[in-house]
């Protein structure tokens, strides 16, 4: 597995007030990701318990740039301290204001990928909210900080092994100790569906696949697509719509206030009120005004749609484009003089990412092997029965001739048909004499 990640570098930070602002896209910078499960518990309800473990090693071959480029952004840092200040009072926020003046803090930052990545930077606001909020702020911010080789950033996790019910298997039952994720209303909080892995065998193209992504703090459903073929495997691939990200209605529990434009899910609750997001890479499939405030994003069906493959006989996943954008909300604040001259709210692009894993040869070959061995069990009960008739037939043609010739009866070759796994249900409407022929001979 492994992923591009690409980021929207700001060319006209000084004409915010003015104009759209214009973005050109640039990367990829590519990373191999390990994935693994760890602490497994296997419990007597049938599930196991574990957590996950992922380890990103950067490949310089396949990027297309270095981690020590520099890329212009949004500072997400002074936004989301303005953001969290804005139900407090006139005093609160004018004091906000002048310590950004004084701090020099502007609307964007230049950063190198690498420190809006894995390494992180450093603010004074980071001590601020730590001293002022008693938030638990890590001492650096980026957007994969403290995450390589973490096991507990996904959390806990607690999934149906399928043991007693294979409908059930790979299917979420808990996480964090909890079947609500407690960060959206109702019926958006529940924990369900898969990881991704393994979905519950024979699926067709009336299902949707669910997929609790931790994070995005809820679970995602996707809708049928087309069938196709993967290393040889057929499949069936299922693809984001746009209500998969979208609030899905005025009164959606996903909404939490304002609902965004369709297209978009508000990460706020899930990522310590920050204004965060998603949406597909490039407002793929979003409202139409999303792109018409910006400058320099083309969604294209084929290089951001998100979609997945299965297999349907068995549910395993043989192919996965996940693509996901992250967005941050600008908004007027007239208490706040750097975000006062902002001329509406404005949906910034920061970064898309491209995870991709595919069925490989050796992988495809071992599971078209597996695909096969219920139809060379039956092909091979069919050709033990067939065998069966014909020494039978032979028994039966000299059975006047020579006596002592061993007796073959048709219950015999049902027992043996059975027992490679033909179905016995064939048998059903034969009468006692088709079974077994009375034994004849010297008395």
């Amino acid at each position: 597995m492994y992923i591009d990640i690409y980021f929207f570098n700001w060319t006209n930070p000084e004409k915010v007030w003015e104009g759209r602002p214009q973005f050109t896209q640039v990367g990829p910078y590519r990373y191999y990701v390990k994935r693994s499960k760890v602490g497994l518990v296997w419990n007597d309800n049938d599930t196991v318990t574990f957590r996950q473990m992922r380890h990103w090693y950067f490949d310089a071959e396949n990027s297309n740039g270095s981690l020590t480029d520099s890329i212009n952004v949004v500072d997400i840092i002074p936004l989301k301290t303005a953001a969290n200040q804005r139900k407090a009072n006139i005093f609160e926020q004018i004091a906000l204001s002048s310590s950004l003046f004084m701090s020099a803090h502007k609307i964007n930052a230049v950063r190198t990928v690498k420190e809006l990545l894995f390494d992180g930077y450093t603010d004074n606001l980071l001590y601020f909210g730590n001293t002022f909020y008693g938030e638990e702020i890590p001492s650096a911010f980026g957007w994969f900080y403290q995450r390589n080789g973490s096991d507990t950033n996904d959390g806990l996790f607690n999934m149906a092994t399928g043991a007693k019910d294979i409908r059930e298997v790979g299917q979420i039952r808990r996480w964090n100790n909890g079947q609500d994720t407690g960060f959206y209303r109702g019926s958006c909080g529940r924990v369900q569906g898969s990881t991704g892995e393994v979905f519950p065998p024979d699926v067709t193209p009336e299902d949707k696949l669910s997929l609790f992504t931790p994070d995005l703090c809820r679970t995602i459903h996707l809708d049928y697509k087309d069938k196709v073929e993967v290393g040889g495997v057929e499949g069936l691939r299922f693809a984001g719509g746009a209500d998969t990200l979208g609030p899905g209605g005025a009164d959606s529990c996903f909404c939490e206030g304002e609902c965004p434009p369709t297209g978009l899910l508000n990460m706020t609750q899930c990522r310590s009120q920050a204004p965060i997001f998603i949406s597909y890479p490039h407002f793929y499939k979003a409202d139409p005004r999303l792109l018409e405030n910006v400058s320099g994003l083309q969604p294209d069906p084929e290089k951001h749609e998100f979609t997945m493959t299965v297999e349907p006989t068995l549910g395993a996943t043989i192919d996965l484009k996940a693509r996901f954008q992250i967005n941050l909300l600008v908004k007027p604040n007239p208490h706040v003089l750097l975000y006062n001259q902002v001329p509406r709210p404005m949906y910034m692009p920061v970064m898309w990412f491209d995870e991709r894993a595919t069925l490989n040869t050796e992988l495809a070959s071992e599971l078209d092997m597996m695909l096969k061995v219920p139809l060379m069990g039956r092909l091979l009960a069919w050709s033990l029965l067939l065998l069966g008739v014909v020494l039978v037939a032979v028994s039966l043609a000299r059975d006047t001739s020579s006596p002592r010739l061993p007796q073959f009866t048709l219950l015999a070759v049902v027992r043996t048909a059975v027992a490679a796994g033909a179905d016995p249900a064939h048998f059903a409407n034969k009468t006692s004499s088709e079974v077994e022929r009375p034994r004849s001979g010297p008395t």
